[in-house]
């Protein structure tokens, strides 16, 4: 007896450790064991991955990988589609319609769609069709090929090849859109019919629809997977939300997905008909099919923030579901979102020049002082950081991202013309732009001294931006009747002419970041750099706008969202991160550098083994010269694989100190009434409609009245 219960508590014990494999909620990114992923396929022995690093069998219980083929053996396009056929993986070439079976840890040549199927003439001219899916169903692997003519429009065609790899026939007129597997013989196909989108499970035998779902609209919808056990389609749609459709119409929400949109593109199967499998984007997610209706914590944010973060936070935390809704920067709009939304909103971000400030004073953002961790993290912000997100020492927000608006020069370039120090001040900047003009443009067609494509009026607007960033405070309105701005605007008109370039021409001071701190355009070294100041006794000051996290005081998942923040904060880009934490000091290697240095070694030491049991002089030649080419690579790679290097951080530490963060203005950088208000007067100026004393008068004027109205 106490065996035959042994026995049956094993079998219980099996049963549920088998039901614990099936069921996972997992997820694979760029940085996983294949790199990024391009397509991925179901098989009996696991998960067949085809990724930048190569070709792997994934057995997802285990997470054990067995790589089936090397990088370097791939077709050479890199364009490529898997597919499982009779239970071997095929590759087929998106751009030269070649397919190859994979056996032995190579790539063999196996089939290539013929010339007269692939390519099709336009206007003249001979181009190939594109491949917008490959899918086998049975013996066959079925082709759907688009073109696009003057005369017929977008043209889709329908072909099967059978497993002889000689017999290619073309299917059905029917007016098929998207194509998708199915179970056994059958597939899912997207056609329209009479204008309309609809979805039907397609018999290629007899050429006709088994089922139709003409009460499924198809419109942002993707990942169709029809369940042949249990006449069930499941699909996703809603920002991510994977639903099941039965077979008497009735809809269940089994899953959630971490993304907002969802592609045609992305392909989806049923693993062990417990977990729904998604590819999208380059990343794979498993989710536990919840078939009496899924039951997770959703957050609700209002905005887009990083899709890869959200998609890591997901397959950490797979009970927490994320919806991803609309922002809004219209007060109102968030106001009823809060108020009305019965908690359906949980966090939200906003611009810190914005509604940010409106957001503050209405009481519509909870304090984050819960999380020691989040105050943690605001405590190691620089100054200028501190000042937006901490009101009264309740830590209120968290930056999501930001943008500062320092210059760009081209270092390289400057010093081969010899050009002297950076100027300063706009007039220092003015004198040398018609210096350029006068003894270098000629000799330098390609060049500009700086970018200026709007003239003087975009100088002037630049300049006004800056004195506002100065001066502008919400005690009283800004008045332009100064020294300072006269002078400057003074200067400005004085050389006018200075300011002139085509738009083909590259410049060598840029108004405008590129890179933090240096980077390469081409083979030239651009550095960030200061903007220039109005007059020497102006202070230096560089423009800065965030991103904000919000924490909705509606919101019915508090905790939950304070977990997310944590993770976002702990999960920053690390560009963001030096931006803003002032104890980053240490460069930061580029994460493929590693993996580089040992490809170049691992080819130094090849081209050595050559070189040992060579006896031909000529070639011993031409080995050692590829030799010191690889040298010089390696060198090259230990001075620019960095991601933050020191120079980098050397170069933000002199920009850090002088950012300003404002919280509004009466100017902003946007099409709204009131930027085009101070627009026109700028123009009438730039135009010389207008002299200095009437343009100063009317700016007053106009800011005077945008300042009464946003007070």
């Amino acid at each position: 007896m106490k065996r035959v219960l042994f026995i049956i508590w094993m079998l219980a014990l099996v049963i549920h450790l088998q039901q614990a494999a099936h069921a996972e909620n997992t997820a694979l990114f760029s940085d996983d064991f294949a790199g990024g992923i391009q397509s991925i396929v179901n098989s009996d022995e696991g998960i067949v991955v085809l990724g930048e690093k190569g070709l792997f069998l994934w057995r997802s219980d285990t997470n054990l990988q067995e790589q089936i083929l090397h990088r370097e053996k791939l077709p050479s396009s890199g364009d490529l589609s898997l597919v499982l056929w009779q239970g071997k993986p095929f590759l087929l070439d998106q751009w030269t319609g070649q397919l190859y079976q994979v056996a032995d840890g190579q790539a063999y040549l196996a089939y290539a769609i013929p010339e007269d199927v692939f390519q099709y003439e336009d206007q003249g001219e001979m181009t190939t069709k594109q491949i917008i899916r490959c899918v086998t169903a049975g013996d066959r692997l079925f082709l759907l090929l688009g073109s696009f003519t003057f005369e017929q429009g977008d043209v889709k065609e329908l072909y099967a090849l059978e497993s002889d790899l000689q017999t290619l026939t073309r299917l059905s007129s029917q007016e098929i859109q998207a194509l998708w597997s199915a179970a056994g013989e059958q597939l899912l196909v997207e056609e329209i019919l009479d204008g309309a989108n609809r979805l039907c499970l397609y018999d290629p035998q007899t050429q006709n629809n088994l089922r139709v779902w003409n009460e499924l609209d198809t419109q942002e919808k993707a990942g169709f997977v029809w369940d042949e056990e249990e006449k069930t389609l499941y699909y996703t749609g809603d920002s991510g939300k994977v639903y099941a459709l039965a077979e008497d119409g009735s809809i269940i929400l089994c899953a959630y997905l971490p993304f907002k949109f969802q592609y045609t593109s992305d392909s989806a199967f049923l693993y062990h008909q417990q977990t729904y499998a998604y590819l999208h984007s380059g990343m794979f997610f498993m989710r536990e099919l919840q078939r009496d209706g899924a039951s997770v914590v959703t957050l609700n944010i209002m905005g887009m923030p990083d899709e890869q973060m959200i998609a890591r936070f997901s397959a950490e935390y797979p009970e927490i579901s994320i919806n991803l809704q609309n922002r809004t920067e219209d007060i109102q709009a968030l106001q009823r979102a809060i108020i009305l939304s019965d908690g359906s909103v949980d966090l939200y971000l906003v611009a810190s020049d914005g509604i940010y400030s409106d957001v503050i004073e209405k009481g519509y953002a909870m304090t984050l002082e819960a999380s020691e961790a989040l105050r943690g993290y605001a405590e190691r912000f620089y100054p200028w950081v501190r000042d937006v997100i901490i009101k009264d020492d309740q830590l209120l927000a968290l930056p999501a991202s930001i943008s500062i608006d320092h210059w760009t020069m081209n270092q390289t370039k400057w010093n081969e013309l010899a050009l002297g120090d950076r100027p300063k001040t706009l007039e220092q900047l003015f004198r040398l732009a018609d210096r350029w003009q006068a003894d270098y443009a000629q000799d330098n067609e390609d060049w500009c001294l700086f970018d200026c494509l709007d003239g003087l009026e975009g100088v002037m607007q630049d300049m006004v931006r800056q004195y506002l960033l100065e001066h502008e405070t919400w005690e009283q309105p800004v008045s332009f009747d100064t020294e300072e701005f006269r002078n400057a605007a003074a200067a400005a008109w004085e050389y006018r002419d200075a300011f002139q370039s085509s738009g083909e021409q590259q410049a060598l001071l840029m108004n405008y970041p590129q890179y933090f701190g240096t980077g390469y355009n081409d083979e030239d070294l651009v550095v960030s750099t200061l903007p220039v100041r109005l007059s020497e006794e102006s202070p230096y000051r560089v423009r800065g706008t965030m991103d904000l996290w919000i924490l909705s005081p509606a919101s019915l998942h508090q905790k939950e969202a304070l977990l997310f923040l944590q993770y976002a904060m702990e999960h920053m880009d690390t560009e963001t991160r030096y931006r803003i934490d002032s104890g980053r000091n240490q460069p930061v290697r580029l994460s493929s550098y590693a993996q580089r240095i040992e490809e170049v070694q691992q080819e130094a030491e090849e081209l050595r083994q050559r070189l040992a049991h060579t006896e031909d002089e000529a070639e011993r030649m031409m080995l050692e010269d590829t030799f010191f080419q690889i040298e010089l690579r390696l060198e090259r790679l230990e001075e620019t694989s960095w991601e933050i290097s020191e120079a980098d951080i050397a170069i933000y530490k002199e920009i850090a100190p002088y950012v300003t963060i404002p919280l509004r203005t009466i100017y902003p950088k946007d099409s709204s009434t009131v930027t085009q208000t101070l627009d026109q007067v700028i123009s009438r100026f730039a135009s010389g409609q207008l002299p200095l004393d009437r343009f100063i008068k009317e700016l007053d004027e106009k800011s005077l009245m945008i300042f009464a109205e946003m007070k």
